[in-house]
């Protein structure tokens, strides 16, 4: 740099003493072209500039981001990415809310335009993670499972990122459960070393908390985690029952009812006790005389002999099971006996018909 500089100002000073001197030969017209040559050859400060960024760069270093650096990015980039597995083990499920990661990617730098998206301070160039980390970038999806949940009112779920166990710096948590699809592409800059746990979306939905990594993809925690063992789908057999009577005063009545589904669900207002889900059952049963003169009562027997009786009253002033029945059952159960006890009413007369009846509920 220096050395250019003295040549330029050495060719301008040559020329103008020729000028001064009055030297007018053809000789010295040569000079004085080849100097004003040279200085335009050379545009004053371009060359200094140029190495003095160079200096600057070689003092500074390549640009790095800090340590733990989160960013939620607005476009999924273009970079190598790999399928995460889906299965019941990659996967947190809540009331509205079935969340995975999608796909992972592991960067040693980024280009220039991710860099300007994560840093709109970054120079232009490559920017590094910070020493001994790594670049993680992970594509989180959640939709609706579609629970039953005995409530309309959706229930809310907060999703916070966090890295070694504290929140992501800056990332406002999100919130889940509404039932819309939401897709959600993370960069992160986490330990080279780090384990699935050391990168997660935290999920709260009441008092249980879960955890899924975005490094593997892998459910690294869960409060409820008996509710991914039990089945979804409840298969019904069994016949109705229908017992006509005398009534209170004059006429008959009659007692009849069937079981015409069933349904599996871990959270009916509120998640279900611990090791166990929820078992909703519905039966048709219709008193046509206005009056409710049917008692009928059921129960559950479970697959070691134990009996389970029901969390709610579905009756109402006309029908003995006007809403659907709820039972809470093992997670892990997969064939349960309804019995059912018809019952009628007259007056204050209550009368057992003596004939149980039994409907097989298979889960799978």
């Amino acid at each position: 740099m220096h050395v250019r500089s003295t040549y330029r100002l050495a060719a301008l000073g040559l020329a103008s003493a020729l000028l001064l001197a009055g030297c007018g030969s053809s000789d010295d017209e040569a000079v004085i072209e080849d100097a004003a040559a040279q200085v335009e050859e050379q545009p004053e400060g371009e060359d200094d500039a140029s190495e003095a960024a160079d200096e600057v760069a070689e003092e500074t270093g390549p640009h790095q981001l800090n340590s733990g650096w989160v960013a939620q990015l607005s476009t999924v980039p273009d970079v190598a990415w790999t399928d995460v597995e889906q299965s019941p083990a990659h996967l947190v499920l809540a009331p509205g809310v079935s969340l995975r990661v999608t796909q992972t990617a592991q960067l040693d730098e980024l280009d220039p335009e991710l860099s300007s998206e994560v840093d709109p301070a970054a120079p232009d160039g490559p920017t590094f993670p910070a020493d001994g980390e790594t670049f993680l970038l992970a594509t989180i999806v959640s939709e609706d499972p579609r629970w039953e949940t005995g409530d309309s009112r959706p229930a809310e779920s907060e999703a916070q990122l966090r890295l070694a166990g504290s929140p992501a710096a800056g990332e406002a948590p999100l919130r889940l459960g509404s039932g819309e699809r939401l897709q959600k592409t993370y960069l992160l800059s986490v330990p080279a070393d780090a384990a699935p746990e050391d990168a997660v979306m935290e999920v709260v939905t009441g008092d249980a908390t879960q955890a899924l990594s975005l490094l593997d993809g892998t459910r690294v925690s869960s409060d409820v985690e008996a509710i991914y063992q039990a089945g979804t789908q409840v298969t019904v057999e069994g016949e109705g029952w229908s017992h006509v009577f005398d009534g209170w005063g004059s006429g008959t009545h009659e007692v009849n009812g069937q079981v015409t589904g069933a349904v599996i669900t871990p959270y009916v207002k509120g998640w279900a006790r611990p090791g166990q889900v929820f078992l909703g059952v519905d039966i048709d049963a219709r008193d046509d005389t206005g009056v409710n003169e049917d008692i009928t009562t059921i129960q559950l027997e479970l697959a070691d002999g134990g009996t389970v009786t029901p969390e709610n009253d579905a009756s109402s002033l006309v029908n003995r099971f006007d809403e659907r029945t709820w039972f809470q059952v093992p997670a892990d159960s997969e064939q349960i006996t309804l019995h059912v006890h018809p019952k009628g009413k007259a007056g204050t007369k209550e009368i057992d018909f003596e004939s149980p009846v039994e409907v097989t509920l298979t889960i799978e």
